[in-house]
């Protein structure tokens, strides 16, 4: 609600406080902007404007107070985001001001109530405006001034190059609950996610890569076109901490994406299977000669320590073999009396099969068979 108020006030009064004449153009990437600075007279007129809007509408857990100079606000809350959270934070949408403060800069309102309710303290003033050249959309551009003395001490020393990333890295790996924090912090600065990863825009020259692909190794991949880190969140849940993650995140789209993402994953968590080899020479004595050869042509894949079963399948084909696999899955489930079926994951061009306790039993299968059982 904050951010809302914030942008919404700029937008309505950017009329009254921009100077045409003063306009300049600036290029991102491929696209067009017109870039407005704001005087010193039209700052404290902006910024009287977002103080008796939040002052008649912000609830009574925030303190809101206008500058000496009128120039900025400051918002107060006697609560805050965990320590790790708001490193997350700051190393990865945040940069160091005058070595004592941290300073993050956005035009959009979800990044500054995120950033509002991290810390206990922000000081929030309009640097300039933005304005597409093609669409016409008007982004004022927020500058949020944080002093976090608890924060500063892990981030100056890994932004500055004189400190150890190890000591970072060995603390989240160590303690589950600063984990989460820090990657939510992560996804909540420059992260997003979609079924497979959270994607996190990185240089690889940034500490911040540093630790994710330690943390993470064998897990990540870099697109350096991009700058494009994206962490499996298959590695994540393994480590239990996604519904922790979630509970953190303030961000309305990224927590509806990682709760659907949780709820989705959840319908499909397997007990523990307990196949004796009775069980197993049970199971392939009541297949069909053609269900023994299909599980044979699963072929393997292997990432870091898990393998996976997977079967190409081009598009005319896809069907036909999603059904035959989902078949003989039902027949082993029926006869262990476990539904193995959900565990059947489609393709553009190939079946995969990814719980690793349903990978060990058709492995098990798989064996015996080739050892002619």
């Amino acid at each position: 609600m904050i951010g809302e108020i914030i942008i919404d006030s700029c937008i309505r009064i950017f009329k009254y406080a921009c100077n045409e004449s003063l306009r300049k153009v600036k290029m991102l990437g491929d696209r067009v902007y017109y870039v407005y600075n704001i005087s010193a007279d039209d700052r404290i007129m902006i910024t009287k404007n977002i103080y008796e809007a939040l002052k008649s509408s912000v609830n009574s857990t925030i303190k809101v107070e206008l500058s000496r100079s009128g120039k900025s606000i400051v918002l107060s809350s006697d609560k805050c985001k965990p320590l790790w959270y708001r490193i997350g934070l700051a190393l990865s949408d945040g940069s160091i001001l005058g070595g004592s403060r941290i300073i993050f800069s956005t035009t959009r309102a979800p990044d500054i109530n995120t950033i509002v309710h991290g810390f206990r303290s922000t000081r929030i003033y309009i640097a300039k405006y933005m304005v597409s050249s093609i669409t016409g959309k008007i982004m004022p551009m927020v500058n949020i001034v944080v002093n976090d003395e608890s924060v500063l001490l892990h981030v100056k020393p890994v932004k500055y190059g004189y400190g150890s990333i190890a000591s970072i890295v060995d603390i989240l790996r160590n303690n589950s609950e600063a984990l989460a924090g820090f990657i939510a912090g992560v996804i909540e600065g420059d992260g997003s996610l979609d079924n497979d990863n959270i994607r996190i825009s990185v240089s690889n020259t940034d500490p911040l890569y540093r630790i994710l692909t330690e943390i993470f190794e064998g897990n990540v991949k870099y697109d350096e076109n991009r700058y494009l880190l994206r962490v499996s969140t298959a590695a994540v849940r393994r480590l239990r901490i996604l519904e922790a993650i979630h509970g953190l995140l303030e961000h309305p789209s990224k927590k509806r994406r990682l709760a659907h993402i949780i709820h989705k994953r959840r319908r499909a968590t397997l007990g523990e299977i307990h196949a004796s080899i009775m069980d197993i020479e049970r199971t392939l004595l009541n297949m069909g000669e053609s269900e023994k050869q299909l599980l044979l042509k699963l072929k393997r894949r292997r990432r870091g320590k898990y393998l996976y079963l997977y079967m190409p399948a081009g598009k005319h084909v896809v069907e036909e073999r999603l059904t035959a696999i989902r078949g003989v899955l039902r027949k082993i489930g029926g006869i262990i009396g476990v539904d193995l079926t959900p565990y059947i994951k489609r393709g553009n061009r190939e079946i995969v099969i990814y719980d690793q306790q349903v990978v060990r039993l058709l492995e098990a299968l798989r064996k015996h068979l080739e050892e002619g059982g």
